[in-house]
């Protein structure tokens, strides 16, 4: 494997650090309660996040972005629909 195809393999850094943590955190404190969170909610309270930050202006999110997070955050459709995962 080359080192360019390696290179391609890792997960893009998010842009604003910040905006995924707290929008992660969110993520898992609803997952807790039991709340299912679907894609559309998770972009909604983005969008609410980044306007709270002033960094609205930057920030598009989009089905990439959308999956983009998820992949970094080892999201999986179950997690999301608040279906429980076996192990």
């Amino acid at each position: 494997t080359s080192k360019a195809s390696d290179e391609r393999r890792t997960l893009q850094q998010p842009q604003h650090e910040k905006l995924d943590k707290i929008l992660y955190d969110w993520f898992l404190l609803k997952q807790e309660e039991g709340i299912p969170i679907s894609g559309p909610m998770l972009m909604e309270k983005a969008r609410d996040f980044s306007e709270k930050l002033n960094i609205a202006k930057e920030c598009k999110f989009s089905d990439g972005w959308l999956s983009c997070f998820k992949k970094r955050h080892g999201i999986r459709k179950t997690d999301i629909s608040g279906g429980k995962i076996s192990g």
